[in-house]
């Protein structure tokens, strides 16, 4: 299947506390898309103070998707014209600009980057 999602609920080993409360577990939808062999991965993840229902967030995602192909290189711009959740289309195309990507044999930032050189550090926050 070129695309597929996978729920999620996981445990984490310390729970994350934070203004709003603590949190023990994390929740979300993993995205797939394979294009010509290559695999490409996004995520869907709520914020931590959300409750998620996975049955109901791949419901949202799949009629997001629906009737488009990951083949069609208009893929995104098709996207884009629907009313789709940015957390959804972030972990949509996340998942099919590295499927892209890979099927290019390039990495994901060599892809982004275009004829540039794609950075060799991004910084990032202490969560990560």
């Amino acid at each position: 299947m070129p695309l597929s999602f996978h729920a999620y609920r996981l445990p984490l080993a310390v729970p994350y506390r934070w203004a709003k409360g603590a949190q023990t577990e994390r929740a979300g939808v993993v995205v797939q898309v394979v294009l010509e062999e290559a695999e490409g991965w996004g995520e869907v993840a709520p914020p931590p103070h959300e409750a998620v229902d996975e049955a109901a967030l791949i419901r949202r995602a799949r009629e997001a998707v629906a009737g488009l192909a990951v083949e069609d290189p208009r893929f995104l711009d098709l996207l884009d014209a629907r009313d789709v959740p940015a957390r959804i289309r972030c972990g949509v195309a996340t998942a099919w600009l590295s499927a892209r990507a890979a099927a290019s044999g390039r990495s994901l930032s060599a892809l982004l980057a275009g004829e540039a050189e794609p950075a060799r550090q991004v910084g990032v926050n202490g969560l990560v």
